[in-house]
Protein backbone atom coordinates (compact mmCIF):
# COMPACT_ATOMS: atom_id res chain seq x y z
CA UNK A 1 0.00 0.00 0.00
CA UNK A 2 1.51 3.31 -0.80
CA UNK A 3 0.33 7.04 0.42
CA UNK A 4 1.02 10.30 -0.19
CA UNK A 5 0.06 13.79 0.56
CA UNK A 6 1.40 17.54 -0.32
CA UNK A 7 1.16 20.48 2.29
CA UNK A 8 0.70 24.21 0.94
CA UNK A 9 3.00 24.45 -1.98
CA UNK A 10 6.03 22.87 -0.51
CA UNK A 11 7.47 19.86 -1.69
CA UNK A 12 5.47 16.45 -1.50
CA UNK A 13 5.97 13.94 1.08
CA UNK A 14 5.51 10.34 -0.30
CA UNK A 15 6.00 7.01 2.06
CA UNK A 16 5.66 3.45 1.42
CA UNK A 17 5.21 0.87 3.32
CA UNK A 18 9.02 -0.17 3.14
CA UNK A 19 8.64 -3.66 3.77
CA UNK A 20 6.78 -3.71 0.44
CA UNK A 21 8.80 -1.48 -1.27
CA UNK A 22 12.25 -3.04 -0.35
CA UNK A 23 10.96 -6.82 -0.05
CA UNK A 24 12.80 -7.06 3.54
CA UNK A 25 10.51 -7.97 6.62
CA UNK A 26 13.33 -8.73 8.64
CA UNK A 27 15.12 -5.00 8.26
CA UNK A 28 12.40 -2.99 7.79
CA UNK A 29 14.57 -0.16 6.68
CA UNK A 30 12.19 3.24 6.12
CA UNK A 31 14.08 6.61 5.68
CA UNK A 32 12.12 9.83 5.20
CA UNK A 33 13.71 12.85 4.66
CA UNK A 34 11.28 15.98 4.60
CA UNK A 35 12.74 19.70 3.62
CA UNK A 36 10.48 22.65 3.86
CA UNK A 37 7.42 21.36 4.29
CA UNK A 38 5.54 23.83 6.78
CA UNK A 39 3.63 20.94 8.43
CA UNK A 40 2.68 17.63 7.78
CA UNK A 41 2.15 13.88 9.27
CA UNK A 42 4.15 11.06 10.23
CA UNK A 43 3.59 7.63 11.71
CA UNK A 44 5.44 4.30 12.33
CA UNK A 45 5.08 1.72 9.72
CA UNK A 46 1.72 0.32 10.02
CA UNK A 47 -0.10 2.68 12.15
CA UNK A 48 -2.91 3.20 12.77
CA UNK A 49 -3.42 -0.64 11.87
CA UNK A 50 -1.68 -4.02 12.25
CA UNK A 51 1.76 -3.37 13.35
CA UNK A 52 4.89 -5.44 11.81
CA UNK A 53 5.48 -8.49 13.32
CA UNK A 54 9.49 -7.85 12.12
CA UNK A 55 12.38 -5.96 13.04
CA UNK A 56 11.92 -1.88 11.91
CA UNK A 57 14.41 0.75 12.23
CA UNK A 58 12.81 3.85 10.30
CA UNK A 59 14.80 7.56 10.16
CA UNK A 60 12.89 10.60 9.83
CA UNK A 61 14.50 13.81 8.72
CA UNK A 62 12.36 17.35 8.77
CA UNK A 63 15.00 20.38 7.65
CA UNK A 64 13.30 24.03 7.08
CA UNK A 65 14.69 27.39 6.82
CA UNK A 66 16.49 28.40 9.23
CA UNK A 67 15.10 30.94 11.55
CA UNK A 68 12.10 28.57 12.11
CA UNK A 69 11.54 26.12 14.56
CA UNK A 70 9.60 22.42 14.35
CA UNK A 71 7.07 21.76 17.07
CA UNK A 72 6.26 17.66 17.25
CA UNK A 73 2.57 17.11 18.12
CA UNK A 74 1.96 13.22 18.96
CA UNK A 75 -0.96 12.23 18.77
CA UNK A 76 -2.94 10.59 22.32
CA UNK A 77 -2.45 6.98 20.94
CA UNK A 78 1.26 6.42 21.48
CA UNK A 79 2.20 2.54 22.06
CA UNK A 80 5.78 1.44 21.97
CA UNK A 81 6.85 -1.19 24.59
CA UNK A 82 9.46 -0.50 27.00
CA UNK A 83 10.62 -3.33 28.45
CA UNK A 84 10.55 -6.99 29.78
CA UNK A 85 9.97 -7.14 33.78
CA UNK A 86 13.74 -8.36 33.94
CA UNK A 87 15.39 -5.15 32.07
CA UNK A 88 15.88 -2.24 34.13
CA UNK A 89 17.34 -0.54 31.06
CA UNK A 90 15.13 2.17 29.50
CA UNK A 91 13.39 1.65 26.26
CA UNK A 92 16.09 -0.95 25.56
CA UNK A 93 14.43 -2.91 22.52
CA UNK A 94 11.84 -0.34 21.23
CA UNK A 95 11.81 3.13 21.27
CA UNK A 96 11.48 6.63 19.31
CA UNK A 97 14.42 9.05 19.36
CA UNK A 98 13.88 12.57 19.08
CA UNK A 99 17.44 14.13 18.53
CA UNK A 100 17.15 17.85 18.49
CA UNK A 101 21.22 19.84 17.75
CA UNK A 102 22.79 21.00 20.03
CA UNK A 103 21.02 19.05 23.07
CA UNK A 104 21.05 15.84 24.26
CA UNK A 105 18.74 12.69 22.30
CA UNK A 106 15.02 11.86 23.97
CA UNK A 107 14.52 8.45 23.77
CA UNK A 108 10.55 7.35 24.00
CA UNK A 109 8.55 4.55 24.91
CA UNK A 110 5.43 3.49 26.88
CA UNK A 111 2.03 3.70 26.59
CA UNK A 112 2.02 7.36 27.71
CA UNK A 113 2.12 10.54 24.59
CA UNK A 114 4.57 13.25 25.18
CA UNK A 115 2.42 15.58 24.01
CA UNK A 116 4.07 18.56 22.08
CA UNK A 117 7.75 18.79 22.06
CA UNK A 118 8.93 22.18 20.85
CA UNK A 119 12.25 21.97 19.01
CA UNK A 120 13.43 25.26 18.72
CA UNK A 121 15.48 23.87 16.23
CA UNK A 122 15.59 24.59 12.12
CA UNK A 123 15.99 20.66 12.60
CA UNK A 124 15.43 17.49 13.99
CA UNK A 125 15.24 13.55 13.22
CA UNK A 126 13.23 10.78 14.86
CA UNK A 127 14.91 7.33 14.85
CA UNK A 128 12.11 4.22 15.39
CA UNK A 129 13.25 0.90 16.35
CA UNK A 130 11.67 -2.05 17.08
CA UNK A 131 13.36 -5.84 17.15
CA UNK A 132 10.67 -8.97 15.45
CA UNK A 133 9.78 -9.98 19.15
CA UNK A 134 6.80 -7.84 21.34
CA UNK A 135 3.83 -6.08 20.33
CA UNK A 136 4.59 -1.89 19.66
CA UNK A 137 1.04 -0.69 18.27
CA UNK A 138 3.23 2.39 16.95
CA UNK A 139 2.97 6.09 17.41
CA UNK A 140 1.40 9.54 15.06
CA UNK A 141 2.25 13.18 15.32
CA UNK A 142 1.61 16.59 13.34
CA UNK A 143 4.49 18.73 12.87
CA UNK A 144 4.31 22.30 12.52
CA UNK A 145 6.82 25.14 11.91
CA UNK A 146 6.61 28.59 12.97
CA UNK A 147 8.94 31.42 13.59
CA UNK A 148 11.94 30.51 15.87
CA UNK A 149 11.29 33.19 19.32
CA UNK A 150 13.55 35.22 21.48
CA UNK A 151 13.62 35.58 24.74
CA UNK A 152 12.31 39.17 26.02
CA UNK A 153 15.17 41.32 25.60
CA UNK A 154 14.29 43.53 28.66
CA UNK A 155 13.17 46.82 29.29
CA UNK A 156 15.40 50.04 29.41
CA UNK A 157 15.58 52.45 32.01
CA UNK A 158 14.98 56.23 31.20
CA UNK A 159 14.20 54.98 27.45
CA UNK A 160 11.41 53.64 25.30
CA UNK A 161 11.94 49.97 24.28
CA UNK A 162 9.67 46.91 23.58
CA UNK A 163 6.79 46.44 25.34
CA UNK A 164 6.89 43.98 28.97
CA UNK A 165 3.83 41.95 27.08
CA UNK A 166 5.31 41.19 23.80
CA UNK A 167 6.89 38.74 22.01
CA UNK A 168 9.61 38.35 19.50
CA UNK A 169 10.11 35.96 16.67
CA UNK A 170 13.00 35.76 13.92
CA UNK A 171 13.86 38.74 12.34
CA UNK A 172 11.89 41.13 14.38
CA UNK A 173 13.69 44.73 15.10
CA UNK A 174 12.92 46.82 18.19
CA UNK A 175 14.52 50.11 18.70
CA UNK A 176 15.86 52.19 21.76
CA UNK A 177 15.10 55.51 22.47
CA UNK A 178 16.18 57.27 25.31
CA UNK A 179 13.97 60.01 27.38
CA UNK A 180 14.86 63.57 27.17
CA UNK A 181 17.99 63.82 28.12
CA UNK A 182 19.53 61.16 28.48
CA UNK A 183 22.00 59.16 25.89
CA UNK A 184 22.48 55.82 24.51
CA UNK A 185 25.25 53.97 25.77
CA UNK A 186 26.73 50.32 25.32
CA UNK A 187 30.06 49.46 26.73
CA UNK A 188 31.02 52.68 27.59
CA UNK A 189 30.56 53.97 24.06
CA UNK A 190 27.84 56.86 23.19
CA UNK A 191 25.59 55.50 20.23
CA UNK A 192 23.70 57.76 17.67
CA UNK A 193 20.89 55.59 17.68
CA UNK A 194 20.50 51.49 18.46
CA UNK A 195 18.69 48.70 16.92
CA UNK A 196 18.78 44.82 17.45
CA UNK A 197 17.47 41.89 15.85
CA UNK A 198 15.84 38.57 16.77
CA UNK A 199 18.10 35.73 14.88
CA UNK A 200 17.95 32.63 13.29
CA UNK A 201 19.28 30.75 16.51
CA UNK A 202 16.91 32.68 19.11
CA UNK A 203 18.97 35.01 20.36
CA UNK A 204 19.05 38.72 19.66
CA UNK A 205 21.87 40.30 17.80
CA UNK A 206 23.16 42.59 20.66
CA UNK A 207 22.32 43.03 24.03
CA UNK A 208 20.25 46.32 24.90
CA UNK A 209 21.85 49.45 25.66
CA UNK A 210 21.93 51.87 28.79
CA UNK A 211 20.08 55.45 28.43
CA UNK A 212 22.47 57.45 30.89
CA UNK A 213 21.96 61.22 31.75
CA UNK A 214 23.72 63.75 29.51
CA UNK A 215 26.45 64.99 31.07
CA UNK A 216 27.58 68.39 30.12
CA UNK A 217 31.37 69.58 29.98
CA UNK A 218 32.80 71.47 32.81
CA UNK A 219 31.80 74.82 33.19
CA UNK A 220 34.70 77.29 32.23
CA UNK A 221 36.07 79.49 34.52
CA UNK A 222 35.16 83.22 34.52
CA UNK A 223 37.98 85.41 34.37
CA UNK A 224 37.51 88.00 37.13
CA UNK A 225 33.91 86.31 38.47
CA UNK A 226 32.98 83.56 39.54
CA UNK A 227 30.77 80.27 39.25
CA UNK A 228 28.70 78.37 41.28
CA UNK A 229 26.40 75.11 41.14
CA UNK A 230 22.78 76.17 42.06
CA UNK A 231 20.65 72.56 41.62
CA UNK A 232 20.32 69.18 40.17
CA UNK A 233 23.67 66.54 40.18
CA UNK A 234 26.70 68.65 38.68
CA UNK A 235 27.19 69.02 35.32
CA UNK A 236 24.63 66.51 34.68
CA UNK A 237 21.40 67.13 32.45
CA UNK A 238 18.94 69.57 33.97
CA UNK A 239 21.49 71.03 36.74
CA UNK A 240 22.11 74.47 37.15
CA UNK A 241 24.65 76.70 37.51
CA UNK A 242 25.14 80.63 38.10
CA UNK A 243 27.65 82.82 37.21
CA UNK A 244 28.78 86.43 38.41
CA UNK A 245 31.55 88.79 38.56
CA UNK A 246 33.70 90.16 40.99
CA UNK A 247 33.23 94.18 42.16
CA UNK A 248 34.14 96.43 39.57
CA UNK A 249 32.57 94.07 36.50
CA UNK A 250 29.91 93.69 35.28
CA UNK A 251 28.49 90.48 33.43
CA UNK A 252 26.93 91.94 29.89
CA UNK A 253 24.78 94.17 31.99
CA UNK A 254 23.30 91.56 34.10
CA UNK A 255 24.24 90.86 38.04
CA UNK A 256 24.28 87.61 37.47
CA UNK A 257 22.87 84.81 34.69
CA UNK A 258 21.95 80.95 34.85
CA UNK A 259 22.79 78.20 32.55
CA UNK A 260 21.13 74.85 32.40
CA UNK A 261 22.38 71.70 31.13
CA UNK A 262 20.09 70.83 28.51
CA UNK A 263 19.68 67.95 25.67
CA UNK A 264 23.17 67.30 23.41
CA UNK A 265 24.93 68.11 26.63
CA UNK A 266 25.30 72.12 25.91
CA UNK A 267 24.67 74.17 28.87
CA UNK A 268 21.87 77.10 28.08
CA UNK A 269 21.84 80.62 28.86
CA UNK A 270 18.33 81.44 31.11
CA UNK A 271 19.04 85.07 29.53
CA UNK A 272 18.17 85.63 25.95
CA UNK A 273 21.59 87.55 25.29
CA UNK A 274 23.76 86.45 27.03
CA UNK A 275 25.22 83.29 25.60
CA UNK A 276 29.13 83.06 26.53
CA UNK A 277 29.38 84.97 29.75
CA UNK A 278 32.22 86.88 30.37
CA UNK A 279 32.62 89.99 33.02
CA UNK A 280 33.95 93.47 31.42
CA UNK A 281 35.01 96.19 33.67
CA UNK A 282 32.60 98.78 35.10
CA UNK A 283 33.67 102.26 33.84
CA UNK A 284 33.24 105.69 35.22
CA UNK A 285 32.05 104.69 38.46
CA UNK A 286 33.01 106.67 41.46
CA UNK A 287 32.21 105.96 44.97
CA UNK A 288 29.85 109.13 46.25
CA UNK A 289 31.49 108.62 49.62
CA UNK A 290 35.17 109.80 49.02
CA UNK A 291 34.28 113.76 47.93
CA UNK A 292 32.82 115.91 50.38
CA UNK A 293 31.80 119.53 49.58
CA UNK A 294 35.53 121.08 49.00
CA UNK A 295 36.25 118.74 46.22
CA UNK A 296 38.47 116.73 47.98
CA UNK A 297 38.61 112.90 47.58
CA UNK A 298 40.20 110.25 49.50
CA UNK A 299 42.03 107.18 49.08
CA UNK A 300 39.77 105.61 45.80
CA UNK A 301 38.70 108.66 43.94
CA UNK A 302 39.67 108.72 40.75
CA UNK A 303 40.51 104.82 39.89
CA UNK A 304 40.66 105.32 36.10
CA UNK A 305 43.97 108.21 36.32
CA UNK A 306 47.27 107.18 35.99
CA UNK A 307 50.80 108.85 35.47
CA UNK A 308 53.36 108.59 33.56
CA UNK A 309 57.01 109.72 34.41
CA UNK A 310 60.45 109.71 33.53
CA UNK A 311 63.55 111.81 35.18
CA UNK A 312 62.34 114.35 32.62
CA UNK A 313 58.75 114.72 32.19
CA UNK A 314 55.46 114.14 34.15
CA UNK A 315 51.96 113.46 32.27
CA UNK A 316 48.43 112.39 32.63
CA UNK A 317 46.72 109.69 30.95
CA UNK A 318 43.60 107.61 31.64
CA UNK A 319 42.88 103.53 32.06
CA UNK A 320 40.51 102.56 29.47
CA UNK A 321 41.13 98.77 28.93
CA UNK A 322 42.57 96.10 31.22
CA UNK A 323 45.99 97.31 29.40
CA UNK A 324 45.69 100.67 27.22
CA UNK A 325 45.82 104.05 28.70
CA UNK A 326 44.80 107.07 27.08
CA UNK A 327 46.41 109.92 26.71
CA UNK A 328 48.16 113.00 24.56
CA UNK A 329 50.45 112.34 21.50
CA UNK A 330 52.59 114.77 22.41
CA UNK A 331 53.15 113.34 25.74
CA UNK A 332 54.65 110.39 23.88
CA UNK A 333 57.11 112.22 22.05
CA UNK A 334 58.48 113.61 25.13
CA UNK A 335 59.03 110.30 26.14
CA UNK A 336 60.40 108.34 23.24
CA UNK A 337 64.25 109.51 24.01
CA UNK A 338 63.32 107.79 27.78
CA UNK A 339 61.73 105.24 26.98
CA UNK A 340 63.63 102.12 29.36
CA UNK A 341 63.09 105.01 31.63
CA UNK A 342 59.26 105.32 31.52
CA UNK A 343 57.06 104.28 34.78
CA UNK A 344 53.88 104.31 35.04
CA UNK A 345 51.82 104.35 38.22
CA UNK A 346 48.29 103.16 38.03
CA UNK A 347 45.77 102.98 40.96
CA UNK A 348 43.61 105.74 42.59
CA UNK A 349 46.03 108.00 44.19
CA UNK A 350 45.80 108.22 47.71
CA UNK A 351 47.48 110.78 50.31
CA UNK A 352 49.09 108.24 52.15
CA UNK A 353 50.02 106.68 48.82
CA UNK A 354 49.17 103.32 49.49
CA UNK A 355 47.32 102.01 46.72
CA UNK A 356 49.61 103.13 43.60
CA UNK A 357 51.04 100.15 41.43
CA UNK A 358 53.67 100.32 38.59
CA UNK A 359 53.10 98.80 35.59
CA UNK A 360 55.84 98.13 32.69
CA UNK A 361 55.16 99.09 29.27
CA UNK A 362 54.48 97.43 26.15
CA UNK A 363 54.44 99.90 23.65
CA UNK A 364 52.98 103.52 22.43
CA UNK A 365 50.49 103.59 19.77
CA UNK A 366 50.22 107.56 18.57
CA UNK A 367 47.91 108.62 15.95
CA UNK A 368 49.06 108.62 12.50
CA UNK A 369 48.14 112.23 11.60
CA UNK A 370 49.72 113.70 14.10
CA UNK A 371 52.50 116.22 13.22
CA UNK A 372 54.26 118.02 16.12
CA UNK A 373 56.85 120.43 16.53
CA UNK A 374 58.25 120.26 20.01
CA UNK A 375 60.33 123.91 19.84
CA UNK A 376 57.84 125.84 17.83
CA UNK A 377 54.41 123.97 19.72
CA UNK A 378 52.41 124.01 16.27
CA UNK A 379 49.93 122.18 14.38
CA UNK A 380 49.01 119.64 17.23
CA UNK A 381 45.96 118.56 15.65
CA UNK A 382 44.67 115.03 16.35
CA UNK A 383 46.86 115.33 19.30
CA UNK A 384 45.80 111.65 20.87
CA UNK A 385 48.23 108.32 21.94
CA UNK A 386 47.05 105.09 23.59
CA UNK A 387 50.25 103.15 25.99
CA UNK A 388 49.68 99.27 26.26
CA UNK A 389 51.35 97.95 29.27
CA UNK A 390 52.57 94.64 29.20
CA UNK A 391 50.11 93.13 31.63
CA UNK A 392 46.54 93.11 31.74
CA UNK A 393 45.29 94.78 35.27
CA UNK A 394 42.66 93.02 37.41
CA UNK A 395 39.80 96.27 38.60
CA UNK A 396 39.32 96.96 41.54
CA UNK A 397 37.70 99.68 43.98
CA UNK A 398 40.59 101.14 43.40
CA UNK A 399 41.67 100.45 39.50
CA UNK A 400 38.66 100.85 37.11
CA UNK A 401 38.35 101.93 33.07
CA UNK A 402 37.10 105.38 32.17
CA UNK A 403 34.17 105.18 30.17
CA UNK A 404 34.26 106.27 26.29
CA UNK A 405 31.73 108.19 24.91
CA UNK A 406 29.45 107.19 22.28
CA UNK A 407 27.93 110.16 21.29
CA UNK A 408 29.29 113.69 20.53
CA UNK A 409 27.57 116.06 23.33
CA UNK A 410 29.78 115.71 26.14
CA UNK A 411 32.05 118.89 25.02
CA UNK A 412 29.06 121.21 24.39
CA UNK A 413 28.78 124.88 25.64
CA UNK A 414 28.22 124.73 29.22
CA UNK A 415 29.64 121.41 30.25
CA UNK A 416 30.80 121.37 33.47
CA UNK A 417 33.97 118.71 33.39
CA UNK A 418 36.23 117.84 35.82
CA UNK A 419 40.56 117.13 35.90
CA UNK A 420 42.72 116.07 38.26
CA UNK A 421 43.99 119.55 40.61
CA UNK A 422 47.84 119.42 39.17
CA UNK A 423 49.27 119.75 42.49
CA UNK A 424 48.56 115.93 43.35
CA UNK A 425 49.93 114.87 39.51
CA UNK A 426 53.43 116.61 40.65
CA UNK A 427 53.52 114.85 43.78
CA UNK A 428 51.07 112.16 44.07
CA UNK A 429 50.81 113.14 47.88
CA UNK A 430 50.18 116.58 49.07
CA UNK A 431 50.98 118.28 52.26
CA UNK A 432 47.80 119.84 52.57
CA UNK A 433 44.93 117.25 53.04
CA UNK A 434 42.11 120.04 52.04
CA UNK A 435 43.55 120.89 49.02
CA UNK A 436 40.83 120.21 46.48
CA UNK A 437 41.66 116.93 44.44
CA UNK A 438 40.31 118.20 40.90
CA UNK A 439 39.29 121.16 39.26
CA UNK A 440 35.87 122.04 37.40
CA UNK A 441 36.01 123.38 33.66
CA UNK A 442 33.17 124.61 32.02
CA UNK A 443 33.65 123.85 27.99
CA UNK A 444 33.18 126.50 25.54
CA UNK A 445 31.24 126.71 22.07
CA UNK A 446 33.63 127.09 18.82
CA UNK A 447 33.34 130.29 18.33
CA UNK A 448 34.28 131.56 21.62
CA UNK A 449 37.48 129.27 21.66
CA UNK A 450 38.53 130.55 18.06
CA UNK A 451 38.08 133.84 19.13
CA UNK A 452 39.96 133.65 22.52
CA UNK A 453 42.69 131.81 20.03
CA UNK A 454 42.95 135.05 18.06
CA UNK A 455 43.33 136.70 20.81
CA UNK A 456 46.22 134.96 22.05
CA UNK A 457 47.85 134.70 18.67
CA UNK A 458 48.41 138.31 18.77
CA UNK A 459 50.93 138.13 21.45
CA UNK A 460 52.27 134.95 19.44
CA UNK A 461 52.26 131.74 17.57
CA UNK A 462 49.93 129.45 18.77
CA UNK A 463 48.68 126.17 17.50
CA UNK A 464 45.27 126.82 15.55
CA UNK A 465 41.95 125.83 16.35
CA UNK A 466 40.72 122.38 14.37
CA UNK A 467 37.33 120.68 14.89
CA UNK A 468 39.25 118.05 16.47
CA UNK A 469 39.64 120.46 19.84
CA UNK A 470 37.02 122.54 22.40
CA UNK A 471 38.71 124.63 24.97
CA UNK A 472 37.44 125.09 28.56
CA UNK A 473 37.16 127.48 31.51
CA UNK A 474 38.08 127.87 34.71
CA UNK A 475 36.64 130.87 36.60
CA UNK A 476 39.98 131.32 38.58
CA UNK A 477 43.45 131.66 37.58
CA UNK A 478 45.46 128.31 38.36
CA UNK A 479 48.88 127.73 39.33
CA UNK A 480 51.10 125.49 37.46
CA UNK A 481 48.69 123.92 35.12
CA UNK A 482 51.25 123.81 32.29
CA UNK A 483 53.20 121.35 34.63
CA UNK A 484 52.83 117.76 33.79
CA UNK A 485 48.78 118.12 32.89
CA UNK A 486 49.15 117.31 29.48
CA UNK A 487 47.22 113.69 28.82
CA UNK A 488 44.92 113.73 31.98
CA UNK A 489 41.53 113.49 30.79
CA UNK A 490 38.37 115.94 31.29
CA UNK A 491 35.79 114.10 32.59
CA UNK A 492 31.97 114.23 32.37
CA UNK A 493 29.44 112.72 34.39
CA UNK A 494 26.01 111.17 32.00
CA UNK A 495 24.02 108.99 33.20
CA UNK A 496 25.65 108.18 36.43
CA UNK A 497 29.06 107.42 35.27
CA UNK A 498 32.14 109.37 34.47
CA UNK A 499 33.40 109.73 30.07
CA UNK A 500 36.61 110.54 28.29
CA UNK A 501 35.17 113.64 27.49
CA UNK A 502 38.21 115.58 26.32
CA UNK A 503 42.31 114.88 26.87
CA UNK A 504 44.40 118.14 27.91
CA UNK A 505 46.20 119.12 25.20
CA UNK A 506 47.71 122.68 25.83
CA UNK A 507 47.67 126.20 26.57
CA UNK A 508 48.61 129.81 26.69
CA UNK A 509 50.92 131.21 29.28
CA UNK A 510 49.21 128.61 31.26
CA UNK A 511 50.36 130.04 35.40
CA UNK A 512 48.14 133.34 33.81
CA UNK A 513 45.33 132.39 32.25
CA UNK A 514 42.10 130.40 32.69
CA UNK A 515 40.96 128.60 29.47
CA UNK A 516 42.83 125.41 28.17
CA UNK A 517 42.58 123.40 24.91
CA UNK A 518 41.44 120.00 24.86
CA UNK A 519 41.17 116.89 22.34
CA UNK A 520 37.76 115.70 21.65
CA UNK A 521 37.64 112.21 22.29
CA UNK A 522 34.47 111.26 20.63
CA UNK A 523 35.74 111.95 17.45
CA UNK A 524 38.67 108.90 17.79
CA UNK A 525 36.41 106.37 18.95
CA UNK A 526 36.85 104.37 16.02
CA UNK A 527 40.60 105.11 16.10
CA UNK A 528 40.77 103.85 19.51
CA UNK A 529 39.24 100.61 19.43
CA UNK A 530 40.98 100.06 15.98
CA UNK A 531 44.29 100.23 17.64
CA UNK A 532 43.08 98.25 20.77
CA UNK A 533 41.90 95.14 18.59
CA UNK A 534 44.48 95.04 15.96
CA UNK A 535 47.49 95.32 18.83
CA UNK A 536 45.50 92.73 21.14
Amino acid sequence: MEWGACFMGFLCLVAFEPWRQFGSKTNGFCDRDIFDEREGDLSSPGYPHRPPTHAVSCRYNISVKSGYSISLNFSDKFHIESAMPQHDAICPYHWLRVTIPGREPIKLCGDRSPGVIDTNSSRVSLDYRMDGKGLSRGWSLHFSTRKVQCPHPGRVTNGRGPSSRAEFFYGDRIFVRCHQGHKVMMGGQLLESFSTTCQENGQWRDRLPDCKKFHCREPEPLQNGWMKHLSGTLNEYLSVIQYGCDPSYSLQGHDNVTFTCEAGAQWRSNTANVQTPFCTPVCGQLDPRIQNEDNVISEGGFPWQAFVSSPRVRAGAAVIGDRWLLTAAHVIDEFRSAKHEVRIIVGAFSISRRGIGYQDLASFHVHPDFRYNPHSHLNINHDIALIKLRDPLTFNENIRPLCLPTVGTLHNHGTVGIVLNPAILMHLSSSDPETPSFIEWTALDDNTCRMLREKLSLHRNVPPLPNSMFCARHPDLSSAMCDGLGGTPFTVKYNGSHWAAGIVSWAYRCSHDTVRYFIKVPNYIDWIRDTMQRNS
